[in-house]
């Protein structure tokens, strides 16, 4: 029976990777609602519009929010990988070094 942990580097970067590729594509997703919302004002006038637009907006900006604070917990996930990955080449260099 195994004690402890094992953290694989490897498939943490994939995940930040795979992460990061999801943030880009969503973040596409949205500027091409943004953009069609826009081609839709030149043709759909009166207070429906207004109240879809509105609400469109406070969605918008809550979702930029959001694509932000995700950005930042990648970009903190990845720092931490890194650091892990440092110590534990660290580690293993100390334990090269111990003569028997």
């Amino acid at each position: 029976m195994a004690n402890g942990f094992v953290v694989d580097m490897d498939v943490m970067q994939q995940i930040v990777g795979d992460m990061n590729e999801s943030i880009q594509k969503f973040d596409s997703y949205m500027k091409a609602a943004s953009e069609s919302m826009q081609a839709l004002n030149t043709k759909w006038k009166g207070p429906a519009n207004e109240t879809f637009r509105v609400h469109f907006l406070m969605d918008y900006l809550m979702t930029e929010s959001d694509i932000a604070w995700l950005r930042k917990t990648v970009n903190e996930v990845e720092k931490a990988t890194n650091r892990y990955r440092t110590c534990e080449d660290e580690v293993h260099a100390e334990i090269n070094h111990i003569q028997i």
